[in-house]
């Protein structure tokens, strides 16, 4: 029973206080600033260089120098930000009506 109330105490604990939540969640990391590796962070994580690649090519990533910055979330799972140079455009084509029939920028 005193386990139970334990787990309540420090669960309210953390819903009430941001500094809770970040001591007991953890905090992001950054491993990938200006396409530069972050050594330092990474040991610290206990983070590969294999595993790094691996979670970048899950995200279509193959080259480094791509990535604007790249951070472990505190559930394990990478958040990247490519160059804007780098990015997709998602811009839809425009379509035309000529003569009534529809044309599509190609």
């Amino acid at each position: 029973m005193s386990l139970v109330m334990i787990i309540y105490v420090i669960s309210l604990l953390a819903l009430r206080s941001r500094k809770m939540r970040g001591f007991m969640a953890g905090k992001p990391t950054l491993v990938i600033q200006n396409g530069k590796i972050l050594e330092g962070n990474m040991k610290g994580m206990r983070y590969t260089l294999d595993y790094l690649n691996q979670q970048l090519r899950e995200k279509d990533i193959f080259d480094i120098s791509e990535v604007e910055f790249a951070m472990i979330e505190t559930d394990g799972h990478m958040s990247v930000k490519k160059y804007p140079s780098f990015e997709k455009s998602h811009a839809e084509r425009p379509t035309f009506i000529h003569g009534g029939r529809a044309l599509h920028a190609d």
